[in-house]
Formats: C-alpha cells, sequence, structure tokens
C-alpha cells in the first residue's frame, strides 16, 4: 500500500515510516562485517523442522550463491578462482548443515 519498496536506495529516498524488513544475502559458510550478524542458528531451526521428522517438509532447497558483489570489497573474490572457492565452500556449508539434521548423502552430490 504505498509502504513498500523493492530497492534499499529507493526506500532511503522516499523515507518510509517506521521499521523496515530488509531482505539481504550473504553467504552464510563465513561470518558478515559487523554491524551485520549471521542467521545461522535460525537456518539450523527451519531445517529441522523441514527434515528432522519421518517426513520431508519440502523435496528440494536452492542455495543461492550470486551475491559475492555486495561484500565489501576486501571480502570479495578477487578472481574465478576464489569465486569458485566462494561457491564450493557455499555448497559444502549446505551440505554439512543438511547431513548434521539427518539426510543422508547417494554419493552423487544427492542427499535424501
Amino acid at each position: 500500500p504505498g509502504l513498500a519498496a523493492a530497492e534499499l536506495d529507493a526506500a532511503r529516498a522516499a523515507a518510509l515510516p517506521g521499521a523496515w524488513r530488509v531482505h539481504y544475502h550473504v553467504p552464510l559458510h563465513a561470518p558478515p562485517e559487523p554491524p551485520l550478524t549471521a542467521r545461522v542458528p535460525v537456518l539450523r531451526a527451519a531445517l529441522a523442522a523441514l527434515f528432522a521428522g519421518p517426513v520431508a517438509g519440502c523435496d528440494h532447497l536452492d542455495v543461492e550463491t550470486y551475491t559475492w558483489g555486495v561484500l565489501p570489497a576486501a571480502r570479495r573474490p578477487r578472481d574465478a578462482a576464489e569465486l569458485a572457492a566462494g561457491i564450493a565452500a557455499e555448497l559444502a556449508f549446505a551440505r554439512d548443515e543438511l547431513v548434521a539434521v539427518g539426510l543422508t548423502s547417494l554419493g552423487t552430490g544427492v542427499l535424501r
């Protein structure tokens, strides 16, 4: 109803009133720069709610790995090898968290 913006710059320009809820992607495998904080405990609770029971709450998950350009300059990958290493670390983090809630590897990169 006029009190939303798709981009942070637009919200700032409109001086939207009240508290803002901002959705922003940051890599989970490494702690973010202050003042941001990781939400890993929230992620773990959500994964447990979805997968720790006898029947999975969904049949797929997305691991978003396109956010490297929004990191502070000192933490951005400097070349393709660093980008690949960061993506690999993010995927490994996701795999490890899924295994921690009881999913098992099929040996093909697929968990069940």
